[in-house]
């Protein structure tokens, strides 16, 4: 069964360790290449150097699946499966993989989504150890970003400072810009270029969200976009032209 599921996915056998380092090399979203159709390539690394990777850009750009294709490497390594991916690539084992992804909102347990997201964090920050690999889709989004922004750069520093893998898709300007400053995150940006995203993964670059580029394309009232983009505070906007 590993030898069809390899030959469906035009796999490669990576190379494997157990220090913490993920060396994808045009990597494929495994369910998207079992799809058939024409998957984008990226090329996704961290070490125990830098265990934390930032991935920022604009929405519907391509962030998640980023992540997932991560995740579902590490799990596929796991299983001795090959993995959608060029020769020389590396993934190493963790034995420990937790991904918080999409709204943990739950009416039985009379829980918010931030609540939930609060919930599913802490597990993480009880199970961050060195051979851990954390997802983290839209770090603590949905709440005041004033306070989540904060919160979501405390956690992923105590992750970090547990000896923990880290992988983080975010909008925050705090945290793109942590990855200029703590060596032990990189940052990398999914592409845009003439107004729509790329889907490809530029790493060493931070990218912008473009919420109100992304409302444009969507066909949103022209009227209620520009209204949005004079609303815009001096400081979100000066680091939107920056990026």
């Amino acid at each position: 069964a590993r030898h069809r599921l390899a030959l469906r996915l035009d796999a490669n056998r990576p190379i494997v360790s157990q220090n913490g380092t993920i060396v994808l090399i045009q990597a494929r979203h495994p369910v998207l290449a079992l799809r058939g159709v024409d998957v984008i390539a990226n090329d996704l690394s961290l070490n125990p150097e830098q265990p934390g990777l930032l991935l920022t850009g604009p929405n519907a750009g391509g962030k998640t699946v980023s992540l997932k294709t991560i995740g579902l490497c590490a799990l596929l390594v796991r299983f001795g499966c090959f993995l959608p991916v060029d020769e020389g690539s590396r993934m190493d084992l963790f034995p420990t993989i937790l991904a918080s992804i999409g709204d943990t909102q739950t009416v039985h347990e009379d829980l918010s989504s931030f609540s939930g997201h609060l919930l599913v964090l802490q597990q993480m920050i009880d199970a961050a150890k060195p051979s851990a690999l954390l997802l983290l889709d839209e770090l603590a989004s949905g709440t005041d970003p004033a306070q989540g922004a904060p919160l979501a750069q405390s956690v992923l520093e105590t992750l970090v400072d547990r000896g923990a893998s880290v992988v983080v898709t975010t909008h925050f300007s705090r945290l793109k810009s942590l990855a200029t400053v703590d060596p032990r995150f990189s940052g990398s940006a999914m592409e845009y270029a003439e107004g729509m995203p790329t889907y490809r993964v530029l790493p060493g670059a931070l990218g912008e969200s473009r919420a109100l580029a992304t409302a444009d394309r969507m066909g949103m009232d022209p009227n209620v976009v520009e209204r949005a983009r004079k609303l815009m505070d001096d400081g979100e906007g000066a680091f939107s032209v920056a990026l």
